[in-house]
């Protein structure tokens, strides 16, 4: 169950969690659940120097959608390690 409290407006990641309760959350106003449990795989967006697309249980499903439908929204940003020989 979401609750609310003073914090919510705190930041954007509690408004933007706030605004995924709301949109797929159940339940009467202010008493919502969301009907799916989050992913508590540990994300890393690089890992070996390969881009990831979600964490070790989801990357190949989500690969597999961004291979189909491609990325929405801006450009990912290249690994760091990547960068540094362009600046030598």
């Amino acid at each position: 169950m979401y609750v609310g409290s003073a914090a919510d407006a705190a930041g954007l990641q509690a408004l933007a969690s706030a605004a995924a309760v709301r949109r797929w959350g159940s339940g009467p106003a202010g008493r919502e659940v969301i009907a799916h449990s989050v992913c508590k795989g540990k994300y890393q967006p690089w890992k070996g120097g390969v881009r990831q697309y979600g964490c070790f249980r989801h990357h190949a499903l989500r690969l597999a959608k961004v291979q189909k439908h491609g990325l929405r929204g801006p450009p990912p940003l290249p690994h760091p390690s990547l960068l540094l020989p362009q600046q030598l």
